[in-house]
């Protein structure tokens, strides 16, 4: 949504361009401060030449007074986006240097081995998996003080898409009532009745794909019906009952998450 056009979000999602719009239209009313956020960083780049993370690392930007307008585009999308991924870059490096340091401080067998993205990967004996994964948590929502706070959630596997799947699988279902929550604010779980997984009699979950489409997903095992597509605002209501009814009927297929 930063800098994005509607024409480039619907491209980029799968959507059409006035579904687009009226996300960006909804995100922006409902989180008003961002528009300020994007006025007074571009404008405040431009003044001192670069913007900084939190932790005051600097991404100059000679971008900003091209003559060539992509180029300058360029430079304020950057500006909107480095404080807040550089930021985050320079926590998980934090976090990493400190987790390294307390498995050597304590003896641990187990090595980091692996980053990706806002993850930490670590490979130990079974013996030690408990009191490494609490380690982690300790020390990744530890290691700075923000105004808001920052929560891990450590997750143990043979291999780490089954620890991913345990994930998901916890995940969606502590959001299953709040996402059923917030579909009946818009009137569509009003309309809707799922039945429980007939394969392993877990709750079930109608999502909605990008704007576009509806399915239903078994929290539980992951099985799924075909997405049923809708292409206006007035069709969304209709698909998401079709929807429901094959799941109803048993119209599903069996399978686990996907890694």
């Amino acid at each position: 949504v930063y800098g994005i056009s509607a024409f480039s979000l619907a491209q980029d999602i799968g959507v059409a361009q006035w579904q687009a719009k009226e996300y960006m239209d909804r995100y922006f009313e409902k989180y008003a401060g961002i528009r300020d956020y994007q006025k007074n960083i571009v404008a405040q780049a431009k003044e001192q030449g670069y913007v900084s993370t939190e932790m005051g690392r600097r991404r100059w930007l000679p971008e900003l007074k091209s003559s060539n307008f992509n180029m300058r585009s360029f430079g304020e999308r950057v500006a909107l986006n480095m404080p807040i991924q550089g930021t985050a870059a320079d926590i998980i490096k934090l976090a990493m240097v400190r987790v390294q340091n307390r498995l050597k401080a304590e003896g641990f067998a187990g090595r980091l081995v692996l980053q990706v993205h806002d993850e930490l990967i670590v490979e130990c004996p079974e013996a030690e998996a408990q009191a490494i994964a609490k380690l982690l948590e300790e020390e990744m929502e530890q290691v700075v003080a923000l105004d808001v706070p920052l929560v891990a959630e450590a997750k143990v596997g043979k291999r780490w898409a089954d620890a991913h799947k345990y994930r998901k699988r916890t995940e969606r279902l502590k959001n299953c009532q709040y996402y059923r929550q917030e579909e009946r604010k818009m009137n569509i779980h009003q309309e809707v009745e799922l039945l429980d997984c007939p394969y392993c009699g877990g709750a079930a979950l109608l999502e909605e794909e990008n704007g576009w489409c509806w399915y239903v997903t078994c929290v539980d095992c992951g099985a799924q019906t075909a997405s049923i597509a809708y292409s206006t605002p007035e069709e969304r209501l209709q698909a998401a009952q079709k929807t429901a009814q094959l799941w109803n009927m048993g119209k599903a297929v069996r399978g686990g998450f996907s890694d």
